[in-house]
C-alpha cells in the first residue's frame, strides 16, 4: 500500500502544472509591510535623530544590510551593521509576536493548495527569530515543507535562493511558481524563468503597475473567485 501510495503521488505531481510553490513572507502571506515602513523614521527617533522627509524613499527596495550601512553613512551611526538590525529587530519583534495578522484570504489560499497537493515553502530575509513566532500564532507555518533564509544565498536580487528552494522541494524553475510583492523579487523569479505571481501591496506606493507587467499572474486579494479558480485550474 505504501509503495503505491508513493507511485501515485509522483504521477500526480508529473501530472501538475506546478507541483510546487515557493512564498515571500512579508507582504504575501503577511500583513506586515505597514510596519516595516515606520521602523526606519522609529530607529532614528529613538536615537534622538531628526528623521529626513524622504526617509521612506531612501529605504524602499534596500535589505537590511543595506539600510543599515546607509544609516552608517548618512546619520554618523558607529555600531557595527550587525548591532543596528539588531536594534532594528529589537523595535518591530512584538509586533511579530502579538499584533501582525495574514493577508485577508491567505489561509484559505494556503489550504487550497495543500488540497490540490502544493509542496510550498517560504523564502524570506527576516530572522527565524522573529518569522516563527508569527507563522505558528496566525496556524499557517504547518503548510510549508521549511522556511529559507533568504540572507544565506545572497537576497533576492540573484535567483539562488529560488533554485536552492525549488531544489529542495523537488521542483525546478520549469515547475515552480514563485509568489512576491516586491518589483525587485518579481523581476529576479521572472528573468530565471519562474512562473511568478505578483501580490498587492499597498505599501509598495507606484510599483503596482510595473510588477503587473512583469508577472505571470497578479493577485489583488486572495478572496477573489477568479484567483481561487485560476489557481485550482492548474489541478483540476
Amino acid at each position: 500500500m505504501k509503495v503505491f501510495v508513493a507511485a501515485f503521488c509522483i504521477v500526480r505531481n508529473e501530472m501538475m502544472k506546478y507541483p510546487f510553490a515557493i512564498f515571500d513572507m512579508d507582504g504575501t502571506l503577511l500583513d506586515s509591510m505597514g510596519y516595516w515602513r515606520n521602523l526606519g523614521g522609529d530607529y532614528l527617533k529613538q536615537r534622538g535623530i531628526e528623521v529626513p522627509k524622504d526617509l521612506q524613499d531612501k529605504l524602499r527596495a534596500k535589505s537590511l544590510e543595506e539600510s543599515a550601512r546607509l544609516y552608517q553613512d548618512q546619520f554618523g551611526l558607529t555600531e557595527p551593521i550587525e548591532e543596528i538590525i539588531e536594534g532594528f529587530y529589537a523595535l518591530i519583534a512584538d509586533n511579530y509576536r502579538y499584533r501582525i495578522q495574514l493577508k485577508p484570504g491567505v489561509m484559505e489560499f494556503l489550504q487550497d493548495l495543500k488540497n490540490a497537493g502544493v509542496k510550498m515553502c517560504i523564502a524570506t530575509a527576516t530572522y527565524d527569530q522573529v518569522a516563527m513566532p508569527a507563522l505558528e500564532r496566525l496556524g499557517i507555518l504547518s503548510f510549508f515543507e521549511f522556511v529559507m533564509d533568504c540572507r544565506k544565498t545572497g537576497g533576492k536580487t540573484s535567483p539562488a535562493v529560488y533554485d536552492a528552494a525549488a531544489a529542495r522541494l523537488g521542483g525546478d524553475r520549469t515547475n515552480t511558481m514563485v509568489f512576491e510583492d516586491a518589483p525587485h523579487a518579481v523581476m529576479t523569479a521572472h528573468e530565471a524563468g519562474y512562473y511568478v505571481v505578483g501580490i498587492h501591496e499597498p505599501v509598495m506606493i507606484g510599483a503596482e503597475e510595473q510588477i503587473k507587467e512583469i508577472a505571470d499572474y497578479y493577485i489583488k486579494d486572495y478572496r477573489y473567485a477568479e484567483v481561487r479558480q485560476h489557481f485550482l485550474g492548474f489541478y483540476a
